[in-house]
């Protein structure tokens, strides 16, 4: 099993999507976050794709690595699967999980190995890593779901499918667990596709 990120410790290798999975994800964000106040109005959490963890002290060594990494990397093609929830640390989640297209996989994994072969992932048990892009979070917000509503909607989403929406990943990125945008992104990376 996947432990819950320490904050305090670590940074998130991410992936930003583009295409049809971006402008689905991004409405469902929006309808959910709108219909329950979750975020303060006009603010959404920017939607991505953690693909591995790092120890915050590794930052330099990590920049290296994905340096080289991402001259060698090829399209990383998105598409979305179903809905799931998850409560961690009393936070809920709603996510959309993504298939696993050879691409991401493969994207990944290369990544992960060559940061991990050096001490720098903080993941164990990578094999267990799901993908997907969260929609609504409590961790961020202004005005949490209440469990009872948050119940309620995963109970009618769980599992629902929504998977004629695909995309491609044009970013990666190294983000600080933090709200603004401004202190958030340490790393960017433009893919080519």
């Amino acid at each position: 099993m996947i432990e819950s990120a320490v904050l305090a410790e670590e940074l998130f290798v991410v992936l930003l999507p583009a295409g049809g999975v971006l402008e689905r994800t991004a409405y469902l964000q929006k309808q959910i976050a709108d219909t329950f106040q979750v975020y303060q109005e006009g603010y959404y959490p920017q939607l991505h794709i953690t693909i591995d963890r790092i120890k915050k002290d590794h930052l330099a060594e990590a920049k290296k690595i994905i340096d080289n990494f991402v001259k060698k990397s090829k399209v990383v093609e998105l598409g979305l699967d179903s809905f799931s929830c998850f409560n961690k640390s009393e936070n809920n989640f709603l996510v959309l999980k993504l298939k696993e297209t050879k691409s991401l996989r493969g994207f990944a994994v290369d990544l992960h190995e060559g940061l991990a072969k050096r001490g720098i992932s903080s993941l164990k048990n990578y094999r267990e890593w799901e993908f997907h892009i969260t929609i609504i979070s409590n961790l961020f917000a202004r005005r949490p779901i209440p469990e009872l509503d948050f119940n309620e909607l995963c109970s009618y989403l769980e599992g629902q499918g929504d998977q004629t929406y695909t995309g491609w990943a044009d970013t990666l990125e190294v983000w600080s667990p933090v709200p603004d945008s401004e202190e958030k992104c340490l790393l960017s990376y433009k893919l080519d596709n």
